[in-house]
């Protein structure tokens, strides 16, 4: 994984990627995701996530707005951006022979890239449900800081099974928490995080020790018939993007005694 993100980082460097630039990414859950993220944030600049599940106008605007100087997607999904490729340089994650394939595998030097706390780390875009989007943008000293928070709350996440895509920023405390904790980052795809028997099923055969999620979905896998999987291998479960209500504190100390649960809120906004 760090070589691979070096030698995309490394790519971006060349392409003017500097501290502060924005570098947006466009791809489906996997291994190249966490490349693209790992490889900007190497190269000094900082991510704008877009989901491919959202409306064309919404992307294009959000690309507008937070004027990228490059774009990393997938073959697949390069009909969402039509026209892009004449306003900044497109890549291809999933190429069979990437032009970075050449690059240097080593690490960065950090004084090369002139990277400091307060310069940008990602900019993630509100729901818009107040108007337009905003782009809320968030530095390194602060996804250090919210990293080392969770990691003092929650402990070691182990094996941790990320379920919130990368737009959301519930996704950085799993991704952070887990890579810099030496543990094992797990991703599933979308269709396993809407389906109940199909997470439960992915828990049980990736021995999922945490994950984090909204507290409806983890009621659902309470209530499910694999309330059984959370007592067997759940270790910690983390709750956030709705209210956490008395009931379901009620309900994971009584099927799931072990699992310790945490409720989170808000971080983006702290």
């Amino acid at each position: 994984l760090n070589a691979r993100a070096n030698q995309l980082a490394h790519y971006l460097r060349g392409l003017g990627v500097e501290p502060d630039a924005r570098v947006a990414i466009c791809v489906e859950r996997g291994f190249e995701m966490i490349v693209g993220l790992l490889a900007v944030l190497k190269a000094g600049g900082a991510y704008v996530p877009l989901d491919p599940a959202y409306p064309g106008e919404r992307l294009q605007y959000m690309l507008a707005d937070s004027t990228p100087v490059a774009l990393l997607t997938q073959g697949h999904l390069q009909g969402l951006f039509s026209g892009v490729h004449e306003a900044m340089p497109v890549l291809d994650l999933t190429a069979a022979a990437p032009a970075w394939n050449s690059q240097p595998e080593t690490n960065l030097e950090r004084a090369s890239v002139g990277l400091k706390p307060e310069h940008l780390a990602y900019v993630i875009y509100t729901s818009g449900s107040t108007g337009t989007p905003k782009g809320v943008m968030v530095a390194h000293q602060n996804l250090v800081s919210s990293t080392f928070a969770r990691k003092l709350a929650y402990g070691e996440f182990g094996r941790f099974l990320l379920l919130s895509p990368i737009s959301f920023d519930s996704s950085v405390a799993g991704i952070f928490g887990t890579l810099t904790n030496a543990g094992t980052l797990l991703i599933v795809a979308h269709d396993v995080v809407r389906d109940s028997s199909l997470l439960n099923d992915s828990i049980q055969h990736l021995q999922v020790e945490s994950l984090l999620c909204v507290p409806s979905l983890y009621q659902q896998l309470l209530e499910y018939s694999g309330a059984r999987t959370c007592e067997e291998w759940l270790s910690r479960v983390i709750v956030a993007g709705e209210v956490c209500l008395p009931d379901l504190l009620a309900k994971s100390a009584q099927k799931a005694p072990q699992t310790v649960l945490f409720n989170e809120y808000g971080p983006t906004e702290c």
